[in-house]
C-alpha cells in the first residue's frame, strides 16, 4: 500500500497486487512513459490518476472513488487500454463495470460476496495471453474456486456469489439459485416470469418464460450471468457450468 500519491516519468513499469488508497494528491501521476496495471485496487484517494504523454495498460483492476473522475488524458498524445475492470461512473475499454464493488468497509477493500468484482476477471492479457499471477495480494491462490475466471482486484476470495443490481433494491433478492456451480440444471426457489443467460462477453444465449429452474445443458462449460424477472423487477447473478 502507498502511504502518498505516485509520480512516474520517463521509465515504464508494472503494478501486480497492488493497493493503492487513501493517498492526498492525485493517485498516480504517468509521463512520458508506459504503466501496467494487473489486478490493482485503486480505491478512496484525493485524486485521480492522470496520463501525461504516456500509456496506461490495465486488466482486471478496481478504480473507485478517486476525485471526481478516476482516470484523465491530459494530452493528446496520452493513451489507456482498459480490460475487464471495475471504474466508478464507467470508463472506455472491454469489459468495464459500473457498479459498486461492495468492499468490507472504506478501510477493508476486500470485496464482499455479492460484489460484481467475484469471478468477473479474464485470465488472458490484450494478446490473449496468459496472465501469470496466480495469487492475490495476500499469496491466496488465484483464482478461487479452482477453473473459474479471477476476481477483479488484489484480493481473491474464495466464494461463487448470487449477486443482486446495486442501483435498485428489490424485494426478489432473497432467490436461490441451486447446485451452483451445475453439469446441468439449476433450480430457483421460486418461479420466475423470464430468465435472460449471457456469455462472459455479454451476450445473450438464452431466455426463458415462467419457469423455476435454468438448464444449462446446451451450452459449453464456464461462466455465465443471468437476470431474473419478477413482476418487471430483477435480480442479476452468476452461474457456473462445470
Amino acid at each position: 500500500e502507498a502511504n502518498g500519491s505516485v509520480i512516474s516519468t520517463a521509465s515504464d513499469f508494472t503494478l501486480e497486487n497492488c493497493v493503492l488508497d487513501h493517498n492526498f494528491g492525485n493517485t498516480l501521476y504517468l509521463n512520458r512513459n508506459s504503466v501496467t496495471l494487473n489486478h490493482c485496487t485503486i480505491a478512496f484517494n484525493e485524486g485521480h490518476i492522470d496520463i501525461d504523454n504516456a500509456n496506461l495498460l490495465s486488466t482486471n483492476s478496481i478504480f473507485w472513488a478517486n476525485g471526481d473522475s478516476e482516470i484523465e488524458k491530459l494530452t493528446s498524445t496520452s493513451t489507456s487500454s482498459l480490460k475487464n475492470c471495475l471504474v466508478s461512473n464507467g470508463y472506455e475499454g472491454i469489459n468495464i463495470i459500473d457498479e459498486d464493488p461492495l468492499f468490507v468497509s472504506e478501510d477493508e477493500l476486500i470485496p464482499t460476496e455479492n460484489s460484481y468484482c467475484s469471478g468477473t476477471g479474464n485470465p488472458l492479457d490484450f494478446n490473449d495471453n496468459p496472465i501469470d499471477i496466480n495469487e492475490d495480494i495476500l499469496d491466496t491462490p488465484r483464482p478461487l474456486p479452482v477453473d473459474t475466471k479471477p476476481d477483479i482486484g488484489a484480493y481473491e476470495v474464495d466464494f461463487v456469489p448470487t449477486f443482486t443490481s446495486t442501483k435498485e433494491n428489490f424485494d426478489i433478492n432473497l432467490i436461490q439459485t441451486f447446485p451452483n456451480p451445475t453439469n446441468d440444471i439449476v433450480y430457483l426457489s421460486r418461479k420466475v416470469d423470464e430468465y435472460l443467460i449471457f456469455d462472459s462477453n455479454g451476450i445473450l444465449v438464452k431466455k426463458a418464460s415462467s419457469t423455476d429452474e435454468i438448464s444449462l445443458s446446451d451450452l459449453f462449460p464456464g461462466i455465465y450471468f443471468f437476470e431474473l424477472q419478477i413482476n418487471s423487477q430483477k435480480q442479476f447473478g452468476k452461474l457456473i457450468k462445470n
